[in-house]
C-alpha cells in the first residue's frame, strides 16, 4: 500500500474534515482495481453507494462505537498541499461508516494528512 509513497517528503497534519468533505475523499486505486465490484469509483460517495458484503454495516459499527463513547482512531488520508484530491492511506472502512452515517454523524472528523507535492509518485495515488 505504500508503494512509492515518497515517505522523506510527506508533512504530516492533525486536522478536521467536515461532514461535507467526505465527498472529496477517494479510496486507494487498488481497492479500486481489486475490488472493482465493490468499488466502481474512486470517490467515497459513489463507493457507499455501490458496495457490497463486507462494508455494508460500516455505518452501524462506527455508530454502536461512537454511542458507546468509543472515539475510532483518525483515518490516515495523503493529498497534495493544494488539497485538490485527499486519497485514504488507512481507514477506508471508518470513512465508508462516516460516510454512510450522513446527517446522523458527527459534524467534523478528525483525520491525519500527510502532504506531499510527489504524491503522484505513490501507487495507489
Amino acid at each position: 500500500m505504500f508503494g512509492g509513497l515518497p515517505t522523506e517528503s510527506v508533512t504530516w497534519w492533525s486536522a478536521l474534515l467536515s461532514r461535507d468533505g467526505l465527498r472529496a475523499v477517494e479510496v486507494i486505486q487498488w481497492l479500486v482495481d481489486e475490488c472493482p465490484d465493490a468499488f466502481v469509483g474512486r470517490p467515497l460517495g459513489e463507493v457507499c453507494a455501490a458496495t457490497t458484503g463486507a462494508w455494508t454495516d460500516d455505518g452501524e459499527r462506527l455508530r454502536r462505537a461512537i454511542d458507546g463513547g468509543r472515539t475510532p482512531p483518525p483515518p490516515i488520508l495523503v493529498s497534495t498541499p493544494d488539497l485538490d484530491r485527499l486519497v485514504i492511506l488507512e481507514g477506508h472502512n471508518r470513512m465508508i461508516g462516516y460516510t454512510r452515517l450522513g446527517p446522523a454523524g458527527p459534524p467534523a472528523i478528525e483525520v491525519i494528512v500527510g502532504l506531499t507535492t510527489r504524491a503522484a509518485e505513490w501507487s495507489e495515488w
